[in-house]
């Protein structure tokens, strides 16, 4: 059959306000009732500053001001922040302003802004003279404060009593013509002869009364109505002039379920009424009038399930009011929420076409409802993909609710109890003309398409057709199922129960979509919510990556955040080995390869212990019986001690291993060399390797050193004074397991060429200190150096700085040959070891030195 073309929704037709807002509205007398922001950038927008901000929002005087009266952070993070208006110290009845947002950040505003303008301040009835105004408009024979036992039942149960004390308030007179603000004193006034509780509201300057709120009559009045769609069931009305309407304050809530008169005013509604608040079908079928306790009962079932089940408070979240019009317009087949009005109108059907009774069936109420929610969140632009989200999730809502309210109703069918035929089926969408797969059968084509509303439109480029792709993703999550889709693809979707796909579709709905989404932001929303409320890899995650894979958007799962934690080395038994966002009912099972034992290789965690020293590498192999299939593999993880590779090896300046320095090094200088050595494997960043040297020649231990980075090599000073011969070098490492590798090498033939008289060079203070270091030179005979040595006693001699690596030149001195004292200023350069090189033409000395 072909789609039918049932708009559930009006489009948005409030007013947008460019700049900070995203939504502006305002009351009749032009003050802002509701506001939300864009992200305040500026960070001037703070929830900590809020009275100071609905100053500048109404724009208010030096006499108005804002006391904070609670806050409140719910399940979700928000904070709400209620404020009481003040004029000049005094409170205003019924004027209070609250802003929400997460953090410091305001990003909701609503209330109600009074502009008040009254005389004075200061009551001229004094409050005795009030109380007796008041007791006398009241005219009770007898109150509670005069009933001694009654009396002392308050007190007992921590009451003050039933005396009544007055305050001063700003309050409407509201028997008088404009409703102005007055200065009154308030009252709460309890009679017993006859039984009443009231407040009242005195004059403060001339003692009439502005108003009167009975504490009885309009409170709730239990009662029970036989629905046109659901059976007798309990409902809620009030008690009003003698009779019962449907009006109540529902978790502080107003709800209110109007008659129409079957046209479109809201001014001109009008209350439907019942003697005894048992709303009969024998005393309301004329005129269809049985659909208003229907509409009633399911706004109430609806509010219900939003506060009880997802922590939401109305439809806005802070606590809008709820308002139905019933007998909407003539003989309209249809239902819609009105984004502007905040409110929900069902028609009456039409005789003459296929739906002919009232629009007020459970799932059409929660439908509706469920636009206003995507109002305050995601906002969904009511065209094209965004508007097919949009009607989608209004449609999930109406399935949900059904569900949790009447589990005997046909939860996947939408509108069934309509007519002989219902509006859609998310199980099987095609039969109503939707497509089950995205771009598949029955798709209505976006590309290019020009969105237009009414009886001969385009239905917004098939919003109300193209949604049946969420809903079939929907259903398959919540209740699973197995199948080809219409690209093609096989899928296999173990499904995880409506109230958990619920939850994901509540989070994805409200944080994780913007108006424009499209249906790929769809599904990214609803895998970032599953990986939120029950983590990346869980059943619930796997089941809704396969379910939008089934209706042709996305791929099917893959693991997402899975790797191994634990130690990095293993010295005898390690720590536990784990796995990063393991799903719960996971099978673990790992292997290795390496020098360790597996401990626990069933279990979700394990210890390994080590046999040898060297590298390993761990596997885990991991599944869920939801279909989790995953190998993760290790980093390499260090066992034991670290082993070293030869050879070792020297440089000195183009030296290598086994030369003669005395062929480099003509004047018979300290000698600054740097020594290799090749580990297998390298170090890794996280360990902390120390190297230790040491070096042998033929009088025994000449040298010894340490370091901790063995691939960049350590330096180390030769010096002139070592006796020639061989040298052999011993190297070891200790690691975080506090073991050590043993790595010997032959090392390289050191030739002192003694026989030639030495160019010394001594350094004192050293270390160095008041900025100044001293150098005293003893220069050779020149018969004495070797023959190949090019000596100048006129050339100038040049002292140069370097850093231990010989890497960094630190300073130049340049001074005088033919000196034997010369002083150099180290003023400015950083405490620590450095070497000194001094140079006279090709004689050369080198000199560690501290600089303190």
């Amino acid at each position: 059959m072909g789609a039918l073309a049932i708009v559930l929704m009006a489009p948005n037709l409030r007013a947008q306000n460019g700049g900070d807002t995203l939504d502006f509205q305002l009351r009749t007398d032009k003050t802002v009732s509701n506001a939300r922001f864009k992200p305040d950038k500026s960070g001037k927008r703070k929830l900590s500053e809020a009275a100071q901000f609905f100053k500048t929002l109404h724009n208010a005087g030096n006499d108005d001001q804002f006391v904070l009266q609670r806050t409140q952070t719910d399940n979700l993070g928000i904070t709400h922040r209620l404020y009481q208006q003040y004029y000049k110290g005094i409170p205003v009845e019924g004027a209070q302003y609250a802003a929400h947002g997460h953090q410091d950040e305001i990003e909701t505003v609503n209330g109600e802004f009074a502009k008040v303008k009254i005389a004075g301040d200061q009551p001229g009835v004094s409050e005795k003279s009030a109380l007796a105004l008041a007791q006398k408009f009241v005219g009770a024979k007898k109150y509670k404060w005069e009933d001694a036992q009654l009396q002392a039942h308050m007190q007992k149960m921590g009451h003050a009593g039933y005396s009544p004390k007055g305050s001063l308030v700003v309050t409407r007179d509201e028997r008088q013509a404009g409703r102005p603000w007055r200065l009154s004193w308030k009252f709460t006034i309890s009679a017993l002869e006859p039984e009443s509780e009231q407040l009242v509201f005195v004059d403060a300057w001339d003692g009439h009364i502005l108003d009167a709120v009975s504490l009885l009559c309009n409170t709730n009045a239990p009662g029970t109505a036989e629905t046109l769609y659901s059976g007798t069931r309990n409902i809620m009305g009030d008690s009003w002039s003698g009779q019962f309407r449907l009006r109540e304050t529902r978790n502080n809530v107003n709800i209110s379920t109007l008659n129409a008169l079957r046209g479109t005013s809201y001014g001109a509604a009008v209350d439907f009424t019942d003697n005894d608040n048992n709303w009969t079908a024998a005393e309301h079928t004329a005129n269809w009038d049985r659909a208003a306790p229907d509409a009633h009962w399911a706004a109430e079932t609806v509010l219900d399930y939003w506060q009880t089940v997802q922590g939401r408070n109305s439809i806005n979240g802070s606590g809008l009011p709820v308002q139905n019009y019933v007998h909407f317009a003539v003989d309209w087949d249809n239902a819609q929420w009105d984004g502007v009005g905040n409110a929900m109108r069902y028609g009456d059907g039409n005789p003459a076409k296929l739906y002919t009774i009232p629009f007020v069936a459970l799932d059409v109420v929660a439908h509706e409802f469920g636009h206003g929610i995507n109002q305050y969140t995601a906002n969904l632009k009511y065209e094209k993909e965004p508007g097919a989200l949009n009607e989608g999730f209004s449609d999930i809502w109406g399935a949900v609710i059904e569900n949790w309210a009447d589990p005997n109703k046909q939860t996947w069918l939408i509108g069934e109890e309509l007519g002989f035929i219902p509006l859609r089926s998310m199980s099987n969408p095609n039969a109503f003309g939707q497509p089950d797969t995205y771009h598949g059968t029955n798709w209505v084509n976006v590309d290019n398409c020009t969105p237009v509303g009414g009886p001969t439109g385009n239905d917004y480029c098939g919003v109300h057709t193209n949604s049946g792709v969420l809903n079939f993703m929907f259903f398959l999550l919540a209740q699973g199922g197995a199948g080809t889709n219409d690209i093609g693809n096989a899928y296999n979707v173990s499904g995880i129960g409506i109230f958990e796909a619920a939850r994901i579709a509540y989070i994805a709905e409200s944080y994780f979509l913007t108006p424009n989404s499209t249906f790929a932001d769809a599904r990214n929303a609803f895998i970032n919510a599953s990986h939120a409320l029950y983590g990346p890899n869980s059943c619930e995650s796997i089941a809704t990556s396969n379910a939008w894979y089934a209706v042709g958007v996305g791929g099917p799962f893959a693991p997402s955040g899975m790797s191994i934690s634990g130690p990095n080395h293993v010295c005898g038994t390690s720590d536990p080995f784990g796995i990063t966002s393991l799903p719960p009912g996971a099978i673990v099972t790992w292997s290795k390869d390496g020098p360790v034992d597996i401990d626990n290789p069933n279990s979700n965690t394990t210890t390994v212990t080590q046999f040898d020293y060297g590298w390993t590498t761990l596997t885990a192999t991991v599944t869920s019986p939801c279909g989790l299939n995953a190998t993760i593999t290790s980093a390499p993880i260090q066992v034991g001690n670290p082993y070293m590779v030869g050879p070792i090896e020297t440089s000195s300046n183009g030296l290598g291993a086994g030369e003669n320095l005395c062929n480099h090094d003509y004047d018979y200088d300290d000698w600054v060399n740097t020594m290799f050595i090749t580990v297998n494997p390298a170090p890794p960043a996280w360990d902390t390797w120390t190297l230790h040297w040491e070096m042998y020649g033929p009088n025994g231990l000449a040298m010894s050193w340490t370091g901790t980075n063995p691939n960049l090599g350590l330096p180390f000073i030769m010096p002139a004074s070592q006796e020639p011969g061989w040298y052999n070098v011993d190297a070891w490492i200790t690691n975080s397991c506090g073991q050590t590798s043993d790595y010997y090498e032959t090392g390289f033939y050191y030739v002192d060429c003694k026989g030639a008289s030495r160019f010394s060079m001594t350094v004192y203070p050293n270390p160095a200190t008041g900025g100044n270091l001293q150098v005293v030179m003893e220069e050779p005979e020149a018969a004495k150096l070797p023959a190949n040595a090019k000596v100048a006693s006129s050339e100038q001699i040049t002292f140069t700085l370097y850093d231990m690596k010989m890497t960094s030149m630190m300073r130049i001195w340049k001074v005088p040959s033919g000196q034997k004292k010369h002083l150099l200023n180290t003023t400015g350069i950083k405490a620590g070891q450095y070497i000194l090189v001094m140079t006279k033409g090709s004689l050369k000395r080198t000199q560690q030195v501290l600089i303190k």
